[in-house]
């Protein structure tokens, strides 16, 4: 991680973010979630991430903290157009990939990943997989946001990285 390029957009921000990512699995036996995060620089194997309270993915982590599982995830960068649009405000439960698939007016290709059992579109340019443990959380911001207001760092989940491709 530390070879990937990544930004320090605002003055007081405590480290450099990866702003553009779309963490994301697929609907099976696992909560569907795709959402644009901000993700912390952390190392060579680790970005921390902010999950909003009311956002999906920090349901399904929550479900995942009280069955003592890590979660898997997979962050792309660099995907087809219609993906942010998409994944904003699609309810709980709603194959987003289909609704960008419908806004498309053709099904939106998938890959497997390679170290964690998620998919991901398959014309992204970089994925990021990676496991987040209920139990490994480290402190994270202050970040300026797009307004350039800045929240109280938190104690936020960490991503350990497992492949970058």
């Amino acid at each position: 991680m530390t070879r990937f390029p990544q930004i320090t957009h605002n003055e007081k921000d405590v480290a450099p973010y990866l702003t553009a990512g779309h963490g994301g699995q697929r609907p099976g036996d696992r909560d569907p979630e795709r959402r644009i995060y901000r993700h912390m620089a952390q190392g060579k194997d680790q970005m921390g991430i902010h999950l909003a309270e009311t956002s999906h993915s920090n349901l399904v982590f929550e479900k995942c903290c009280q069955m003592g599982k890590p979660m898997e995830v997979a962050v792309t960068v660099g995907c087809i157009p219609p993906l942010p649009g998409a994944l904003s405000f699609v309810p709980f439960g709603v194959d987003e990939y289909t609704v960008v698939g419908g806004l498309m007016e053709e099904p939106l290709e998938v890959v497997k990943c390679e170290t964690v059992d998620l998919e991901v579109p398959a014309r992204a340019e970089i994925v990021i997989e990676g496991i987040m443990n209920p139990n490994h959380q480290r402190m994270e911001g202050p970040f300026g946001e797009f307004t350039t207001l800045y929240g109280k760092p938190m104690m936020n989940p960490v991503i350990d990285v497992t492949a970058l491709r």
